[in-house]
């Protein structure tokens, strides 16, 4: 098989802002009086693709699959092209002649691939430098916006993947598969120095691992004419490792390590390796947020830790990787004469994520802003020295239920009944009688229960620490029919 694909895209934009509208009555630009602000911008972008496939089965034992791409892109105007290829291997063990007294085996068969993809960035012109045309007190000046890199090209994902795949028994099957994924000349904001005027120019540098195993198990426990049963569940292990950077991202106050938001960043570490400062609770003589700090003696050596008013004085600390250790879910089905049943649910052990929501409802004084009822009860007072929470303010702010702070991060874990589905399909007697093939009624129930380490905290809205301000997933019920003519 042999193919070729192009893409051709062009997005222009304009806007303009206005003031000296009289009345906000006419919401159009000429209402106004004064122009105060406007952009146009285009931004076009092309890519070609060249890709084939060559397969190979040898008596349904031997089967060997490679695909070759070349990708073209015009965000890499000088080094544009990319050479994207994969080999693949299957045996498929249950065909050979050595397993024919083996009739419990059912099907089994090991498979093998290696490959390189691609991945670009969105910006259309990163290989050349940009301007920008403002105005300063009546003057129109040019201002470099960034510096582009003629050598700038594609990521590469060096991955090999391994599995294999078994039905036992005519019952138990499932897939299990390992993968190991290297991302090389990662485009990265490299820093530059001071003198050229931009804080960075992108580059390709820069190594990210990812590893892990995805199972598929499943058994059908009952197998009759009127009535089956089955059940099977999944499970996903992943982790990743930052291998390379920009060395000049390191601090060597970390140890060569570099702080990014609230991760902290280093070659061996988790990409998503939370770094944050630790709240030590409500200090009970006047009712303020306390954080940990650590002590260190002359020649800089942590002796202790004590406790302080002051986040921007307190200690950051390693909690732990944001990614949760394992996602999932199970199903199972069941059929009974012209009666089916069907359930899915999904799960999560692990990871930490910090709860935006509640954060947003943590108010300590902001007035017309809704409180959490976590706070009723709970906040300092001299005559309630031992609250969780500290004293309330008139528009002040607490400092602990930030993004950077642990307090608010979460265990990640959750469980979700993600769907019902009942139906009862017509007796075909009954529906041919109407010209009809199939007639099936059904009920269907979605999100029916969740619960997690927090009311209103859904870990599934976000994947990389960050939980904010997302709206509940909505439970749904239907009724319907499934006809085929």
């Amino acid at each position: 098989m042999a193919g070729y694909d192009f893409l051709k895209r062009k997005i222009n934009g304009m806007s303009m802002t206005v003031q000296g509208a009289e009345s906000d009555k006419t919401p159009t630009l000429g209402a106004g009086t004064t122009p105060t602000a406007w952009t146009d911008t285009q931004t076009p972008w092309c890519q070609i693709s060249y890709f084939g496939r060559l397969n190979y089965n040898y008596k349904e034992r031997y089967l060997l699959e490679a695909n070759l791409r070349i990708d073209g892109s015009s965000r890499f105007k000088y080094d544009k092209w990319g050479h994207f290829w994969s080999v693949g291997a299957a045996w498929r063990i249950k065909g050979e002649s050595f397993m024919d007294n083996a009739t419990w085996v059912d099907e089994l068969k090991l498979r093998v691939n290696y490959g390189v993809a691609g991945n670009q960035l969105s910006a259309s012109y990163p290989y050349t430098n940009l301007w920008t045309i403002g105005e300063t007190n009546g003057q129109i000046g040019i201002t470099q916006a960034s510096t582009g890199n003629r050598n700038l090209s594609w990521e590469r994902n060096y991955q090999i993947d391994l599995g294999i795949d078994f039905r036992l028994w005519n019952r138990f099957y499932g897939t299990v598969d390992y993968y190991n994924r290297r991302t090389h000349d990662l485009i990265w904001d490299r820093p530059t120095p001071s003198s050229t005027g931009l804080a960075s120019r992108l580059e390709n540098v820069g190594i990210l691992a990812n590893r892990g195993f995805e199972i598929d198990l499943g058994v059908d426990i009952l197998k009759h004419k009127d009535l089956y049963w089955n059940f099977a569940v999944n499970a996903s292990f992943a982790r990743n490792r930052l291998i390379d950077y920009p060395s000049e991202l390191g601090n060597p106050a970390l140890g060569g390590d570099y702080i990014s938001g609230r991760f902290l960043r280093g070659k061996g570490k988790s990409y998503y390796n939370l770094y944050l400062f630790k709240f030590a609770g409500v200090d009970p003589e006047t009712g303020q947020e306390t954080f940990w700090k650590d002590v260190v003696d002359g020649e800089g050596k942590v002796t202790g830790r004590e406790k302080t008013f002051n986040i921007n004085e307190a200690t950051q600390y390693e909690i732990g990787d944001a990614l949760p250790d394992v996602t999932g879910g199970f199903r199972t089905s069941f059929r009974w004469k012209n009666f089916d049943f069907m359930l899915a649910a999904a799960y999560q052990i692990g990871g930490r994520q910090w709860d935006g929501n509640s954060a947003n409802v943590y108010s300590p004084g902001r007035a017309g802003f809704t409180a959490s009822q976590d706070l009723v009860g709970n906040t300092w007072t001299p005559e309630h020295t031992n609250a969780k929470f500290p004293k309330l303010m008139f528009n002040g702010t607490w400092n602990f239920v930030g993004s950077n702070c642990d307090y608010l991060y979460r265990d990640a874990s959750y469980f979700s009944l993600k769907t019902i589905n009942v139906g009862y399909t017509l007796p075909k007697r009954w529906t041919s009688k109407i010209c009809i093939e199939s007639l099936r009624v059904f009920f269907a129930a979605d999100n029916l229960y969740f619960t997690s380490a927090h009311t209103g905290f859904d870990p599934r809205t976000a994947y990389a620490g960050q939980n904010a301000f997302g709206f509940p997933q909505a439970k749904t019920f239907t009724f319907g029919i499934t006809m085929n003519l």
